[in-house]
């Protein structure tokens, strides 16, 4: 949350550093769930307004996702101890509390 926030008042880098953070660098957003890359985030397309920014990580036994819906100022950050579940649950937390 603090990093999230600290990105977002701009403590951490300057509006410009994270606008091109937040920008689409590669990708080809084939896949809505993967979207394109920026600079150290994943970016998902949101044709409705601006695109939603999240980090993610996977290891045997953990996983992770954190992300910022820019939209209604949303940052939400899950750990889990399976490998594999923070990634259904973030998809129900779009469809449900980004409206």
């Amino acid at each position: 949350m603090k990093f999230w926030n600290g990105l977002i008042r701009h403590e951490l880098l300057s509006e410009e550093m994270v606008t091109e953070m937040f920008s689409k660098q590669s990708g080809d957003g084939k896949d809505p769930e993967e979207g394109y890359y920026g600079y150290g985030v994943w970016i998902i397309d949101n044709p409705e307004g601006q695109d939603y920014v999240y980090m993610q990580g996977v290891d045997d036994g953990v996983s992770a996702i954190s992300e910022y819906n820019p939209n209604n100022g949303m940052i939400t950050v899950m750990l889990s101890n399976y490998g594999d579940n923070v990634w259904s649950r973030m998809r129900k937390i779009r469809e449900e509390a980004y409206v």
